[in-house]
């Protein structure tokens, strides 16, 4: 990589074994099982802290963070997809 200031996630794709291992972690059952419940557990703590209106956005804001961590986290060891570009058919307007 000749990038000076590679991104976290460039250095975790550097190591081929970092990338299998985590994929083979992320997709058992056991680390399924273990994330679905640490949210639940975690959603619990938050409902438990909502007392008014602003502590119930905050928890909302909480659990929003620890949703696209863990979408961060599972997808760490993968490649960006770039979009491919949508083909458009025109009408032909010469009939």
């Amino acid at each position: 990589m000749n990038k000076a200031n590679p991104t976290p996630k460039e250095r975790f794709m550097e190591s081929a074994q970092s990338i299998t291992k985590h994929r083979d972690m992320v997709s058992s059952n056991e680390f399924q099982r273990g994330a679905d419940f640490a949210m639940l557990q975690y959603n619990m703590i938050l409902s438990n802290q909502t007392a008014n209106a602003d502590s119930a956005m905050l928890s909302g804001m909480k659990l929003q963070g620890a949703i696209e961590f863990l979408t961060v986290f599972r997808m760490i060891a993968e490649p960006i997809q770039m979009p491919k570009p949508q083909v458009m058919e025109n009408l032909d307007h010469h009939a």
